[in-house]
């Protein structure tokens, strides 16, 4: 065993010394294989670039005026094509272009049709809200079946050149030229320049990112197809064909001569560099029907909300003469801050209860109660049952604005459910559990405003039908339901048609403004 560890020992020994004379030697011998097949390269490279004198001289490391004027030739057609662009518009612009320009007519009027302000006019026009969603469900199923499969992927790869067309011409060529020649004016294509050699490590990093884009353009792109597009949207041409065919020559060129990718080799000391276009593949097809998808159901929400806020504020102000109605004292959304807070939902049915109550002091027991005892008191009806239901209707109201005062008063820091979920918040803080017990507390009192509403609703509706059915009988003269109306114009202080009217209407307006509330609640 002793025999064994020795001779490992020695093994393990002689292997660090073949290492160290082995790295020794290669120093001697110049370096590792890697270094003497890169230095290898380089001495090639250098070789190379001694026959294009015209772009770079090996003697000093000196990019030439004839790369200088090279560029500025490139810079004379991409320049121009770069300004234009701009004038074009945003990204997302150039996108719909591209796009609607392989839609048919038909389409671009579904398009059209989705408009965010068409949407609105459509919104403002519609009373059946869900009729409106299924029109625009259909049109954007029209619109995703629009193009085939095989064309959105044209669309597609013609954005993409066109993408890659513009970090082309966005390449800052004013920079680098200025650098052969400091004089040189920005975007200033007839001004002739004086260029001068320079040290090429000063562009070393200018070329890198000029090959990027320059390699990244695609000889087999549809170019022609895409300039009409855009010439038929702008009617003008972003840049002279033949002159862009010259650019994609001299890609085809540089490509095959490789010099300016030898210059940054050379410059760079890195035999194996090369450049990275890049390789873009947007799908702006889909990303178009999205957009509109998104923007259109978007619109119709918004809009849906604009319009139930001014229907809202429309029957505030006939019912109570202002939008700014404040009648319950702690079932409000006030008390809601606290809730949100710790993450709960809070009172739900803030302003229906609210306006309810307000509906309740304001005209129940006032105008509501005065001409309901001159029909039941002074009138004589001709059957026991409508009288019973009118009355039913309107005792039910009393019942429930007694039940909604008390529910409002309960609610207070002194009150049974009030001081509960005081309590409880209090208790939240350090007991996971009470904030499990207070939403369930939340929940019934929600419950019970919901109930309050509905039932108000309900015997609101009863009540005002009643009001309907005799103002329309008295207009008519007739006694069917009421036999004796000149007797009740002999006891009402005001017309009885002005306060059946003005009952009538309130009751109407209240009724419409719960519906509004308690649609939207489900």
């Amino acid at each position: 065993m002793g025999m064994a560890k020795s001779s490992e020992k020695v093994s393990n020994s002689d292997a660090g010394l073949l290492g160290f004379f082995s790295g020794l030697f290669s120093g001697f011998l110049g370096g590792s294989d890697s270094d003497r097949e890169k230095k290898r390269q380089l001495k090639d490279i250098r070789r190379e670039l001694k026959k294009r004198g015209r772009f770079f001289k090996i003697k000093g490391d000196l990019a030439q005026p004839g790369m200088a004027k090279w560029f500025h030739e490139i810079y004379k057609i991409a320049g121009p094509a770069d300004i234009l662009l701009e004038r074009y518009g945003s990204s997302d612009l150039l996108k719909t272009v591209l796009v609607e320009s392989f839609l048919s007519e038909d389409v671009r009027n579904i398009v059209g049709n989705l408009n965010p302000d068409r949407i609105k006019e459509r919104v403002e026009k519609t009373r059946d809200v869900k009729v409106l969603s299924e029109q625009v469900k259909e049109e954007l199923i029209c619109l995703y079946t629009a193009l085939d499969v095989k064309t959105a992927k044209r669309v597609n790869k013609l954005y993409n050149d066109l993408y890659r067309l513009q970090s082309f011409a966005r390449y800052p060529f004013h920079f680098i030229l200025k650098k052969f020649d400091s004089m040189l004016p920005d975007r200033d294509f007839t001004y002739i320049p004086r260029f001068e050699a320079i040290n090429g490590q000063y562009i070393k990093d200018d070329l890198m990112e000029f090959l990027d884009v320059y390699y990244a353009l695609d000889d087999n792109a549809e170019w022609d197809v895409l300039f009409d597009v855009l010439k038929k949207y702008r009617d003008l041409d972003i840049v002279s064909r033949a002159a862009w065919k010259k650019i994609l020559q001299g890609r085809k060129e540089m490509l095959k001569t490789r010099t300016l990718d030898l210059v940054i080799r050379y410059l760079d000391e890195n035999p194996s560099w090369t450049a990275m276009p890049e390789n873009t593949n947007y799908e702006i097809v889909e990303d178009y029907f999205k957009r509109i998808k998104i923007s259109a159901n978007l619109t119709i929400q918004e809009n849906l909300r604009d319009r139930r806020k001014r229907q809202i504020e429309n029957l505030l102000m006939k019912l109570y003469g202002t939008t700014s109605v404040s009648r319950t004292h702690f079932y409000t959304e006030r008390e809601n801050l606290t809730f949100h807070k710790k993450m709960l939902p809070g009172y739900k049915f803030v302003e229906p209860i609210n306006y309810l109550k307000a509906f309740f002091l304001d005209y129940c027991k006032s105008k509501i109660r005065i001409l309901v005892d001159l029909l039941l008191i002074q009138g004589k009806w001709s059957t026991k049952l409508s009288s019973q239901q009118f009355s039913e209707a309107y005792h039910q109201l009393l019942s429930l604005s007694d039940q909604l005062a008390g529910f409002d008063t309960g609610l207070s820091d002194d009150g049974p459910t009030g001081s509960k979920v005081k309590r409880l918040l209090r208790q939240s803080t350090r007991d996971r559990s009470a904030l499990v017990t207070l939403k369930k507390v939340l929940v019934e009192v929600n419950n019970e405003a919901k109930v309050i509403i509905n039932s108000s609703a309900q015997n609101l509706i009863i009540l005002g039908k009643s009001i309907k059915q005799l103002l329309d009988e008295y207009k008519a003269e007739g006694q069917e339901i009421i036999i004796n109306w000149k007797e009740i114009e002999g006891w009402a202080e005001t017309p009885v048609e002005e306060q059946m009217s003005e009952v009538y209407t309130q009751i109407y307006y209240l009724v419409q403004l719960l519906q509004l509330y308690m649609k939207d609640k489900k």
